[in-house]
């Protein structure tokens, strides 16, 4: 292993016994090493047992301690399996879909809005703002945590997943929906007390997915499952006749024009 390295006794024309055994490896570090066999010079944390001399991974240097014994690394200039990682964080880096999506439950989401007579333009136009629940969870058992390292989408079911999540927790964002149906009265208003209400199917769906984190420098892939709710975007719009007061939550009691 390495290039031998031997030092000559000055009183001595022979080296000694223990330069003759002694190797070393010099992997470009400051920080040294070793037994009575072997020496190392590592970028990071140096390790040495009885016979062996390791560098830890320099990926991140504080995170990695030495283990008891060299454990047979290919490389002893790095040397993870003879290395322990001390950090418990996963910073997410990416996230693929995997399988197929099943809905878990479905009903409709309504949007209401009371419009008095003649309020010009009252309804909903372009957009609608709702909260969409998040749970994310994964077989990895060796954190409870994960964080995001920056908003990562699932375009397709019109999810983004940002912050930190904790292994089966919950979540919920603020999200806007474009609303491809107009569904507000004329400019004149309506010549009545009216409720609108803009309506779309709501689904939990649940999703297998691959995360790709960075945990002590290195990558790792974490199997996991995203459930999240979700707008399909065919939008339904009634106007409805108030016989009472009308609350944007409760609406009010109506007939259907």
């Amino acid at each position: 292993k390495g290039s031998s390295s031997s030092s000559i006794n000055e009183s001595s024309p022979w080296p000694s016994l223990h330069d003759m055994l002694q190797l070393g490896d010099d992997c470009g570090g400051s920080n040294s090493c070793g037994s009575w066999f072997s020496t190392m010079k590592c970028k990071g944390t140096c390790c040495h047992d009885d016979f062996n001399a390791w560098c830890c991974p320099t990926s991140d240097t504080s995170a990695w301690e030495c283990k008891p014994t060299f454990q047979h690394d290919a490389s002893h200039c790095n040397a993870p399996l003879s290395c322990t990682c001390t950090k418990n964080d996963y910073q997410i880096i990416s996230i693929k879909t995997i399988g197929k999506p099943k809905i878990k439950s479905a009903t409709q989401q309504h949007f209401k809005v009371c419009c008095p007579k003649g309020a010009s333009s009252c309804g909903v136009s372009n957009s609608v703002e709702w909260s969409q629940t998040q749970t994310l969870s994964w077989s990895h058992s060796l954190t409870e945590s994960v964080e995001m390292s920056t908003d990562l989408e699932i375009v397709k079911f019109g999810i983004t997943l940002s912050g930190t999540y904790t292994n089966g927790g919950g979540t919920t964002r603020t999200v806007k929906s474009s609303v491809t149906v107009p569904c507000k009265s004329t400019s004149s208003g309506f010549n009545k007390l009216k409720l609108v209400d803009l309506s779309s199917t709501s689904s939990v769906y649940t999703i297998p997915i691959t995360m790709t984190a960075i945990h002590c420098g290195a990558e790792v892939e974490i199997p996991g499952t995203v459930a999240a709710t979700t707008i399909d975007g065919t939008w339904d719009c009634e106007f409805r006749d108030c016989k009472g007061p009308c609350d944007s939550v409760s609406g009010c009691s109506t007939t259907l024009v």
